[in-house]
């Protein structure tokens, strides 16, 4: 399999440049249905959201997100969609 032979599985549901059905695609290849995921700067966790599909398909996931305006539009997402998640803050030590 190449790169181009993913490509032609692009479709968006919510990511930006195809990244759903990649991602969908590779997730068939191998036979995973349910896991755990990891997004850096969810933003809301929906918009240009390369894992949000996977959240309502009922994957646990991390989201982080350090811009606080869109980490509380974040919480208000995910909280408003399920009780399995909820939102934490706690500040990165940066000494």
């Amino acid at each position: 399999m190449t790169d181009r032979d993913l490509f032609c599985f692009r479709r968006n549901v919510y990511s930006q440049y195809g990244e759903d059905g990649i991602i969908e695609r590779i997730l068939e290849l191998i036979g995973l249905s349910s896991g755990m995921f990891v997004e850096f700067g969810t933003w809301d966790g929906k918009y240009l959201s390369n894992t949000y599909l996977l959240f309502e398909r009922g994957w646990s996931g991390c989201y982080i997100e350090g811009v606080a305006e869109r980490y509380a539009e974040l919480c208000r997402n995910i909280s408003a969609h399920s009780t399995r998640h909820r939102c934490s803050r706690s500040p990165i030590n940066r000494h």
